[in-house]
């Protein structure tokens, strides 16, 4: 995935709903999900801009293995 283009077209979806655009048409026009739209809508909602970024994928806690 390259983030930098994910990022742009978050960018680009959510100044087209601060300009008015209905969901509908920004998935249209994006080619992607509603549940797409809703994530980053809420994280938008959430923390601003900063929330366009992805966050990382790995464990934030790591499971300790014993030898038994």
């Amino acid at each position: 995935m390259d983030e930098k283009k994910e990022r742009s077209l978050r960018r680009k979806a959510i100044r087209w709903m601060l300009d008015g655009l209905k969901s509908g048409v920004i998935l249209k026009r994006l080619g992607r999900s509603r549940a797409w739209f809703s994530k980053w809508k809420k994280r938008f909602d959430n923390l601003g801009w900063e929330g366009l970024r992805s966050e990382s994928r790995s464990p934030h806690t790591v499971i300790h293995r014993y030898d038994g």
